[in-house]
């Protein structure tokens, strides 16, 4: 099931607010659309200066927002090296490289970079980036029997598209709250007849 732009800003506030996520580097962004529908706005979540696995020198600033056209999470971003140079499209996607021995029925991680990996506007920026492209998030999240209104929908996006580029994510689930253990009702023998 698709993620409404609603659901999405909830689910970005609550993975955003996780003191663990907090400590990886994962904030909350919001961008005002002052072009197209000023005075909108769109809600997503933001990580900077993440070392690329396997790209000695090259970092990637990342933004994770909604997808208006798939209705899904789209994971977008800009690949540099230390100087600030950006790395050319080629280079990323000869060099990054699928998770080894991730088994996963996962349309994304089943997939080369190459089919994976697209250039193309920000979906809310317009700005030019590089993104695992959204065309089988719906179908790798369904894989894993996510829908929409599970608690950690963002937290199985991060684990389908995430490893593409080594980011910090927090695969632990919260440990929910113990459940208060009643003890058995014994009846009252001396009012038994």
């Amino acid at each position: 099931m698709a993620v409404t732009a609603i659901e999405f800003a909830e689910h970005c506030r609550r993975y955003t607010a996780d003191p663990v996520n907090k400590s990886k580097g994962w904030i909350l962004m919001e961008w005002k659309d002052e072009y197209q529908d000023p005075g909108r706005c769109y809600v997503g979540m933001v990580i900077k200066d993440v070392r690329v696995i396997g790209m000695d020198g090259v970092m990637c600033d990342v933004s994770v927002c909604w997808h208006q056209v798939y209705r899904v999470p789209v994971l977008c971003f800009v690949a540099y090296y230390e100087d600030g140079t950006l790395v050319p499209f080629s280079k990323v996607v000869n060099k990054i490289r699928m998770p080894d021995g991730v088994s996963s029925e996962s349309p994304i991680l089943g997939q080369q970079p190459e089919a994976v990996i697209s250039q193309g506007p920000h979906p809310v920026t317009d700005t030019f980036v590089l993104h695992v492209h959204p065309c089988e998030t719906q179908s790798s999240l369904e894989c894993m029997g996510v829908g929409s209104s599970s608690p950690h929908y963002l937290m199985s996006f991060l684990s389908i598209a995430g490893p593409i580029l080594g980011l910090p994510i927090a695969l632990c689930q919260p440990t929910p709250a113990p459940v208060p253990q009643t003890q058995p009702e014994i009846p009252d023998t001396d009012s038994i007849p």
